[in-house]
């Protein structure tokens, strides 16, 4: 059995702490004194979130042998495949995220191409990810290793199942949300002044 990184479960901690303590230090000082509902809600928030990332990193696992592959998630739903099905096991070692941020990737994708498995950098070390790809290459699973710097675009061109289109396309996405999320405020918006011409 192999678990999310300790290393990436500290980074996400701080990542936390650093934004919430300032953000309530904020709320305090500005709006403690005159909206102090403000105050649970945030509190709430903040549980929820550092809840999540210790949730993640106690229940998220993957457990193989004999040829089966279990994936557990934080909720305790699990997914799983067996040797058999896997056609490419595909490390990334530096799959760019943004202009300035890196992190290995490991899919694997069935024989058709499809998405069986992928395990982030970003909570997952190429140490832990190791005996993974050993077992799976052990068995006669395919292995393409990509040591060079790659985008998302590029990874699904050439294995288009294995990346998601809004990741691998993520500028023509945000426009895309944005003007949905635009569209949905100016239809509230319109539906709003109907009702209160109508209840006038």
């Amino acid at each position: 059995m192999i678990k999310p990184s300790r290393a990436a479960y500290g980074r996400a901690l701080r990542a936390n702490a650093i934004i919430a303590i300032p953000l309530f230090v904020i709320i305090v000082a500005l709006r403690g004194a005159t909206h102090p509902y403000l105050i649970p809600i945030y509190l709430g928030v903040a549980v929820l979130s550092f809840g999540i990332v210790l949730l993640y990193f106690r229940f998220t696992s993957v457990r193989f042998g004999n040829g089966v592959y279990n994936y557990r998630t934080f909720f305790g739903l699990g997914r799983g495949f067996r040797v058999d099905e896997a056609g490419l096991v595909l490390t990334l070692s530096a799959l760019r995220i943004n202009m300035t941020t890196v992190t290995p990737d490991f899919i694997v994708l069935d024989k058709g191409g499809r998405r069986l498995l992928r395990l982030r950098g970003t909570f997952w070390s190429t140490d832990d990810l190791g005996p993974l790809a050993n077992d799976l290459a052990a068995r006669g699973v395919a292995l393409e290793a990509v040591p060079q710097p790659v985008t998302a675009l590029q990874v699904r061109q050439r294995h288009p199942g294995a990346i998601a289109w809004w990741e691998a396309h993520r500028i023509a996405f945000t426009f895309i949300l944005t003007g949905a999320i635009l569209l949905a405020m100016f239809a509230i918006i319109i539906v709003v002044v109907a009702l209160s011409g109508v209840l006038n």
